[in-house]
């Protein structure tokens, strides 16, 4: 009934349209409100789920150990103002008592992990009395530092990494039950008898990931920065490649469509795991909503099933994954298994494209773009709308199925009108969104990426946006990702290098061993979940500039 009204609403403020575009869109949207009565995959979700179990990966393990002790010491000049520094090598830890030991040492495995942690413990008595541990992960200093007992983020603090265990019996081997992501292992005594003490030994992670061999790892750059930035890429990403491609291996552990396609353009120019990338797709369509729309996250267990809402943005960017996928691998069977999830992307979002071209979303969805809460997102949004299409039809072509969509083109072309006469500054020489009329890097990205701008007009929009006072920035690697991805297509090399430097080689030169979820330079503190401790400091989004200074050696290195 939602989207009855919804039409109506579309046709009372559009008594201008041309007879042939209203005709068009009507038979299209009848028949999509028919199909949206029942369940317009029900006739494919056992195949696409079959699928997806036939692309799902065996995980490859390896035994990691702690490279040394360390104690977290305050320090303004480091990250989040906590150094790690060593104090000595691990078997002077397993010699000595857990009450012996200060509470500031924890053990430092060098570099991040994701995988099942086991450790032996002995009493230097026989043991009459259990013992109470609690063990603490962290994937940077600061983390480990910090008292999770004072944590009051907004989202759930059992994703923190703590575990409380009982002992009954020493010696003992003990596989903890959780998979954690971290980097330092902290022990801490909570309850025992009086007399005795504890050595903890053997301390182990066995650490997986799906990712196989980098395939181009003969490829060494020949400028030191960029080389160290693509190694720590790399490993973000081998992290987050755990049986599908999961957005951070520590807090979420679920696949979100955004992060799949950026994954997945890492990946070929690294692992080349085509089957991973098929997996996310066939389980996306597997548990897309009834009326055809992908939601934009969803989890494997206990059965694949989604997180029950839509950011539009990442359910129309599942039809560029798609044309992504097919420019690496040249593979059409998945996009025709795949071509019907694609279409009612397209048929879900019509009837809210005026015909003059302005995109409207439904109330019922959200949209992300980026986590700086200051940016104004609808100019921003209205130009993926334009890229997804855009890619849609990229993939119509290539299928022979534009008759299907027999309106994609002439919609592209009104929304690109619609996008410079309603969001287009003539006196900035700049895109503006809102009422207010922000100036942001999201809104000049997007309409470059989507087409609406030629490579000339792209490159001016980036030297006025330097000149402009007010202007909006990124704050998350996902974003800026588009960022160096437009300078691109603009042929902006140079930009896009520095740009790769200066924010990714921030990260780097602050310590990072895997790419974090938000980062900026400013402010180490930030966090969108009102805590940094929430933050993830290994986050699949990060993970792009693989496929830069891969894909684009050439231009960047000349």
């Amino acid at each position: 009934m939602k989207m009855r009204i919804t039409l109506l609403k579309f046709s009372s403020e559009s008594i201008h349209i041309s007879r042939k575009y209203l005709l068009a869109v009507i038979i299209l949207y009848l028949g999509y409100l028919n199909s949206n009565a029942q369940d317009v995959y029900e006739n494919y979700r056992e195949a696409w789920l079959k699928k997806s179990m036939e692309y799902l990966p065996e995980l490859q393990v390896k035994t990691k150990v702690p490279l040394q002790m360390v104690r977290l010491i305050d320090d303004k000049e480091s990250y989040q103002c906590v150094k790690a520094v060593k104090i000595s090598e691990p078997p002077e830890f397993y010699q000595s008592g857990l009450k012996s030991n200060p509470d500031d040492l924890v053990l430092d495995f060098g570099e991040h992990l994701t995988g099942h942690v086991q450790f032996t413990i002995q009493s230097n008595v026989p043991a009459h009395a259990p013992v109470q541990l609690k063990i603490k992960f962290a994937e940077v200093p600061a983390e480990m530092k910090a008292s999770f007992e004072s944590y009051e983020g907004s989202l759930s603090k059992a994703w923190l990494q703590e575990e409380i265990v009982t002992l009954h019996t020493m010696p003992d081997t003990v596989l903890l039950p959780n998979r954690y992501a971290f980097r330092f292992i902290k022990f801490e005594i909570l309850a025992s008898a009086g007399d005795m003490d504890f050595f903890v030994s053997n301390v182990k992670c066995f650490s997986t990931t799906s990712a196989g061999a980098d395939l181009f790892n003969e490829t060494t750059l020949k400028d030191s920065e960029f080389q160290n930035i693509l190694e720590i890429s790399i490993k973000t990403l081998e992290e987050c490649m755990q049986t599908v491609f999961e957005d951070g291996p520590k807090r979420d552990r679920r696949i979100w469509v955004g992060d799949l396609k950026l994954q997945a353009l890492a990946n070929y120019y690294s692992f080349g795991n085509f089957d991973l990338v098929k997996r996310g797709l066939y389980l996306y369509a597997a548990t897309a909503a009834e009326n055809g729309l992908v939601y934009g996250t969803l989890f494997e267990k206990p059965q694949p099933h989604p997180q029950k809402h839509f950011p539009i943005d990442y359910s129309l960017l599942y039809n560029t994954v798609l044309t992504d996928y097919y420019e690496a691998s040249k593979e059409i069977g998945t996009l025709e298994d795949l071509w019907i999830v694609a279409k009612y992307q397209v048929l879900n979002i019509l009837p809210n494209i005026s015909e003059k071209g302005i995109f409207t979303p439904s109330p019922e969805w959200w949209y992300f773009i980026d986590w700086n809460n200051k940016l104004e997102k609808t100019a921003a949004l209205h130009g993926i709308i334009i890229y997804s299409l855009t890619k849609t039809l990229e993939l119509a072509r290539l299928l022979k199925k534009e008759q299907e969509l027999p309106q994609l083109q002439e919609t592209i072309e009104k929304m690109r009108k619609a996008a410079r006469e309603k969001y287009y500054d003539a006196e900035k020489m700049l895109f503006v969104s809102g009422p207010a009329r922000q100036v942001s890097a999201a809104s000049q990205v997007w309409m470059i990426l989507s087409g609406t701008v030629s490579p000339e007009e792209g490159r001016n929009l980036f030297e006025n946006l330097k000149k402009e006072k007010q202007v909006v920035w990124p704050v998350s690697p996902y974003l800026y990702h588009y960022v160096a991805e437009a300078m691109i297509s603009c042929g902006m090399y140079e930009d896009a290098g520095n740009l790769i430097k200066d924010y990714w080689g921030g990260m780097a030169k602050k310590g990072a061993d895997t790419f974090w979820e938000v980062y900026d330079p400013d402010n180490d503190f930030l966090s969108p979940y009102n805590s940094y401790m929430m933050n993830s400091y290994c986050h699949a989004w990060s993970c792009t500039p693989v496929y830069f200074l891969r894909k684009y050696n050439k231009e960047l290195f000349p």
